[in-house]
């Protein structure tokens, strides 16, 4: 589910990269500066994907793949992301884990998403099984040796770093920027910024009305984002037909299959585009009940669930954020 800024008339490049729409916005004037900044950022996405797509033959992620049980040679790039993927892995006891390669192949996930648009023709949105091994590897058999900047994966195994790449090339965006202007990133639906805009103000923020395909550009929400992070996790737009079952992209390690939830969008803020990803992620796996606890056992995120039946669910500290009353 995208998540785009709002801010008119500022320096803004959109662009597509990892088979998402990137959106970059500086708080600056619009000048021969402003237009070399911005076009440094898809420069930068079409060097990360050649380092992280699974769809790439040639990409460091494939060549880990395909030698599963070896030690390989990766960038620095590859091992920052591999690190933190799997520190994620260890602080969620693997419910987040970039171990997930060969089930998301096996729920049908197995080319370009742009190759399985079109295919559900208005079925259900429930989440159908399919056939695999039925286990995930502990991510703690991973080997990362720094020094050396090799990785090994256990054999037979396969990585997907789908779900923690994004979050991150979106703060890395930011990064880089900031010294220059204030910035937003959309990392197609992660969304970076480094701080308050030029003037002071706060980032408006547009959060998508999930499953509402009759009028696809309405919003749920717009809220004020001073910094940080946002990120929307939902199982209603990356959705397609398998065996004819209908299938999506986020994966429950305890089934290695496609998260049966009853949770349909998940948004956060947090302290970066990384956090809130991961929190998205965790609170749509393990349903609204759970995500209910662990939502009230924290005000350093905002969240905002949207239930099956649909019904939203915020908290506090996403609530003070809103600039608007819910569109629901």
């Amino acid at each position: 589910m995208p998540v785009t800024s709002t801010a008119p008339r500022l320096p803004t490049l959109t662009f597509r990269a990892m088979g998402c729409e990137m959106v970059t916005v500086l708080s600056a004037p619009l000048n021969a500066q402003s237009e070399v900044l911005l076009a440094q950022v898809p420069l930068w996405f079409a060097h990360w994907e050649r380092i992280f797509s699974r769809f790439r033959t040639d990409s460091e992620l494939s060549r880990v793949n395909a030698r599963s049980g070896e030690l390989v040679t990766v960038s620095t790039a590859f091992l920052t992301v591999m690190q933190q993927a799997l520190a994620v892995a260890d602080q969620t006891d693997g419910l987040l884990t970039p171990l997930v390669g060969q089930a998301v192949v096996d729920v049908g996930y197995d080319r370009d998403f742009d190759e399985l648009r079109g295919q559900l023709n208005g079925c259900s949105s429930h989440t159908g099984t399919v056939v695999g091994n039925g286990r995930i590897v502990d991510w703690r058999t991973v080997i990362c040796d720094v020094q050396a900047m090799r990785i090994q994966i256990p054999q037979g195994s396969r990585l997907d770093l789908g779900g923690f790449v994004k979050g991150w090339c979106a703060d890395e965006v930011v990064r880089r920027l900031k010294p220059f202007a204030p910035v937003l990133m959309d990392a197609g639906g992660d969304v970076a910024i480094s701080g308050p805009m030029a003037d002071g103000q706060a980032w408006p923020v547009a959060i998508a009305k999930p499953f509402d395909e009759s009028q696809p550009d309405e919003d749920l929400a717009l809220i004020a984002v001073p910094r940080g992070g946002v990120a929307t996790s939902g199982r209603d737009y990356r959705r397609w037909l398998h065996n004819g079952q209908v299938q999506h992209h986020i994966i429950d390690p305890r089934t290695a299959q496609a998260a049966q939830t009853d949770v349909v969008s998940v948004s956060v803020w947090a302290s970066n585009a990384w956090q809130a990803e991961m929190w998205a992620k965790r609170l749509l796996i393990v349903g609204s009940e759970q995500a209910r606890v662990q939502m009230a056992n924290t005000d350093a995120i905002g969240v905002c669930l949207v239930l099956e039946t649909g019904e939203v669910v915020m908290n506090q500290t996403f609530d003070r954020c809103l600039l608007a009353p819910l569109n629901v």
